[in-house]
């Protein structure tokens, strides 16, 4: 751990940040709550629509981009901040989503996957990764307990890869299968337990309509998220500027 990131984990920039960052989305909550979601499904839409829209970035402006997103050097449970900056890739937006969830009293991990091409079969690399964690992994996504259901959610690309056997997931719309497994934290490998249960298909298929039907409430009531940007772009815009200063690593 460089000595910057020991100074800055005790600076209080990053006090300001969490508090400036959960602040926003406990408003999100509250915009659920006004549109009457209670349900997994629809918190996972209305933290889609969120930040996909640029509804959670000072710019109204939402980008995947990883060269923007990675000039910021940040430790992984502040990972969620650079959303405001209307840049981000799958670490920022799965840690969002996480932190989103925690709020709601829903436990969401961090899941790695490896979607490279090797010569070994998925079964094989699922076996390795977890042997050697820190060798593998080019996408984060979350592994979602919630009401005795769980279940892998993508929200860089809003849909869910199944869980088809030990530490094995397939892409929603095709047949290939890729190791994937829950850290606990990415820097030092720790793993945690199996990936390996498998939901019911109804129960699935309940959690996905109900997230479709979000979307598309949503979509028709798009003027409530433009008052809901309004309140909240004074927050992103302090963000912004506080993660400047961690960039520039000018913590006083």
């Amino acid at each position: 751990m460089s000595n910057f990131i020991k100074e800055y984990k005790k600076s209080q920039i990053r006090s300001d940040l969490f508090y400036l960052y959960f602040s926003y989305l406990y408003n999100l909550g509250n915009l659920g709550k006004d549109f009457n979601i209670d349900e997994i499904g629809g918190l996972l839409a209305l933290y889609y629509f969120a930040y996909d829209n640029g509804y959670l970035s000072y710019k109204h402006h939402f980008e995947y981009s990883k060269s923007k997103a990675s000039t910021f050097l940040l430790p992984p449970n502040d990972l969620g901040f650079v959303i405001s900056t209307g840049y981000g890739v799958c670490r920022n937006i799965s840690f969002g989503l996480r932190d989103f969830l925690f709020l709601k009293d829903i436990k969401s991990y961090i899941a790695n996957v490896d979607l490279r091409e090797y010569n070994a079969k998925p079964e094989t690399m699922a076996l390795l990764v977890n042997i050697l964690p820190r060798l593998f992994g080019n996408h984060l996504i979350n592994y979602i307990t919630s009401d005795n259901l769980s279940f892998l959610y993508n929200p860089t690309d809003n849909d869910f890869p199944e869980i088809v056997g030990y530490s094995l997931m397939k892409d929603e719309d095709s047949d290939k299968k890729y190791p994937v497994w829950i850290l606990s934290d990415i820097n030092n490998g720790i793993i945690m337990p199996t990936i390996r249960k498998k939901p019911r298909e109804e129960v699935m298929e309940k959690v996905k309509q109900n997230l479709k039907q979000s979307l598309d409430l949503f979509k028709e009531n798009t003027d409530m998220f433009e008052e809901f940007y309004k309140d909240n772009k004074n927050i992103y815009l302090e963000i912004n500027s506080k993660l400047s200063k961690v960039k520039e690593k000018k913590l006083y």
